[in-house]
């Protein structure tokens, strides 16, 4: 409880203190005394309708404790587990391949357009230009141009990169210039172009989208999301979706918007709708080793 006096806030009947942390402590004592098959049996008691009351008795602790552990129960229930990669492994089926040298690795990562190996570096200012991209291009991999420069100094990058690749690939923003920029990026040799927005489920994707494939004869790449109804509202015009937000290790829009899911997980429920839309799909971030990648491709991501 508080006083106020004059705006002054001070504490009064501070007695709640010590009560509360004793309440704390024996509940924590109480959890330590109980094995797993106690607390499983806690669960399925309180399923089956005994009452709280009853519950602790049986058990000898508090009705508070099996109130907080059926609450527990009932959020790790009610709430879809999200999994990154680190908390999957997979399971090797029979290979009909004499070495792995023989697999086939090339995948469409956007309609129609396919490479060997499908890598696609991240458009961030510490990855990609366009030295790297011509280099990851006669991999068969390829890069994606960053945003995070001047217009002139990204048309400049592009056509550098439009001199030595094949697959020339830039990002933009959704700025009110972005649509005159996606002109200059095509006239310097821009083949495929990357919407790039943190949040790229949004009416400003969508429709800048759909006017540059109206306009230009270039593959189109948007995202990020990790929202599958997104899918839906693109398959008309986008070329790929990319999926996936704030599993990046240095992203910090986890911490500031407190948006993300655990990348493998994400990927995974675009999976059927990438198939039956036709509509290839870009794990974006969570990659820490190269079996990830590999995971990636296994939870339905294209590239």
């Amino acid at each position: 409880d508080r006083v106020d006096n004059d705006g002054d806030y001070t504490p009064h009947n501070c007695q709640w203190a010590p009560r509360t942390h004793q309440t704390r402590n024996q509940r924590s004592s109480l959890a330590n005394k109980l094995s797993r098959s106690d607390l499983m049996a806690i669960v399925e008691l309180y399923q089956a309708g005994l009452s709280t009351p009853e519950i602790a008795k049986r058990f000898g602790t508090s009705r508070e404790y099996i109130t907080g552990l059926a609450q527990g129960f009932r959020l790790s229930r009610d709430i879809p587990k999200s999994y990154g990669f680190k908390e999957i492994a997979l399971i090797p089926q029979k290979s009909n391949c004499r070495s792995r040298l023989d697999a086939n690795t090339s995948s469409e990562v956007a309609r129609g357009l396919y490479l060997d190996i499908p890598f696609i570096a991240a458009n961030m200012s510490t990855v990609c230009n366009a030295s790297f991209c011509s280099q990851l291009d006669k991999l068969g991999a390829m890069g994606i141009l960053h945003r995070a420069s001047s217009n002139e100094h990204l048309v400049y990058e592009t056509t550098k990169l439009a001199k030595n690749s094949k697959i020339v690939a830039v990002s933009i923003g959704i700025g009110e210039d972005q649509f005159e920029l996606v002109r200059q990026l095509v006239e310097a040799g821009a083949n495929l172009i990357t919407i790039d927005i943190a949040n790229g489920y949004t009416d400003q994707v969508i429709i800048l989208g759909r006017k540059i494939k109206n306009e230009y004869p270039v593959k189109l790449i948007v995202g990020n999301t990790t929202n599958v109804q997104m899918m839906y509202e693109v398959e008309d015009f986008a070329d790929a979706v990319k999926v996936g937000i704030a599993q990046g290790l240095a992203c910090e829009t986890k911490n500031t918007a407190a948006f993300t899911e655990g990348q493998f997980s994400a990927v995974l429920k675009f999976k059927d709708v990438s198939r039956s839309l036709g509509l290839p799909i870009i794990s974006d971030g969570g990659i820490r080793e190269p079996g990830d990648l590999v995971k990636a491709i296994a939870a339905g991501a294209n590239s």
